[in-house]
């Protein structure tokens, strides 16, 4: 019983250290990306607020019950590096499909672009590409240490091609239209 009140209290103080630096660095992360996704959007003509996206309370408290679940703080130290840096990288990967999504759901035709960051990882070159929404989360999947690019391609024109995609019922036959879409923008910015 003892133990795990002292677990109890482990997690309960972790919390109380942890979530606040990530919620700081969320809001830092999503101000910073809320600005520049309207500076895009006035850019490209677009008359379209930037989407700001909820803090992810439950990758925080994961983050948290990991730092408290090593018997030693040397032994935790590790949980403050390289998770909390990917902690990082997915905000702004949410901040990016949130925007994708609401340029698309406006009728526009927003392509997220994942640029792999090592010539020599299989994982990354394989999820590298172009991507439209209904978005698939191959866009965002990263591994430990990843550091792909994932960036917004906004375009100001409204694509009635695409709005018609969104407007058809079956999902199926519109992913295979904007592939094949997709296929042909890569085909021609290759040989191009």
């Amino acid at each position: 019983m003892k133990k795990e009140t002292l677990i109890e209290f482990q997690k309960d103080l972790a919390a109380e250290f942890l979530t606040p630096l990530l919620r700081s660095a969320y809001e830092t992360i999503s101000d910073a990306c809320k600005n520049a996704q309207l500076a895009l959007n006035r850019k490209a003509g677009i008359n379209l607020d930037a989407v700001k996206f909820a803090f992810p309370s439950d990758r925080a408290a994961n983050l948290a019950e990991k730092l408290s679940s090593y018997p030693t703080t040397e032994d935790a130290m590790w949980v403050l590096g390289e998770p909390v840096v990917s902690f990082c990288l997915n905000l702004v990967d949410e901040a990016v499909r949130v925007n994708a999504e609401a340029l698309a759901a406006a009728g526009f035709l927003p392509r997220v672009r994942r640029i792999s960051d090592s010539a020599t990882c299989a994982f990354c070159n394989s999820h590298a590409g172009v991507y439209v929404p209904p978005l698939k989360e191959d866009a965002f999947r990263r591994h430990e240490r990843c550091r792909c690019l994932i960036l917004l391609d906004v375009d100001g024109k409204p694509n009635a091609y695409i709005q018609r995609l969104y407007a058809d019922t079956n999902a199926s036959v519109r992913d295979a239209r904007i592939a094949r879409v997709l296929a042909a923008e890569n085909r021609a910015a290759r040989d191009g």
